[in-house]
């Protein structure tokens, strides 16, 4: 963890790649949940905007992590 000014604590970029890592492997989990022919409108619903959710932080961290070219 490095300091700031402010006294905060920021991630290391190693954190950052471990949290970016495990959120890619959850939006590719809900992926294939949303694939599956038994799931239902409701639920699939509310996988895609937790999906949406998930995408939108993980293009943050790639963000924080160096990566400018997201689309």
């Amino acid at each position: 963890m490095h300091k700031t000014i402010t006294g905060k604590t920021l991630p290391t970029p190693a954190a950052v790649e471990a949290e970016a890592a495990r959120v890619e492997s959850m939006i590719a989990a809900l992926s294939k949940r949303l694939e599956s022919p038994t799931t239902d409108l409701r639920t699939s619903m509310h996988l895609q905007v937790c999906r949406a959710e998930l995408q939108a932080y993980f293009a943050g961290l790639s963000y924080a992590l160096g990566y400018m070219d997201l689309v």
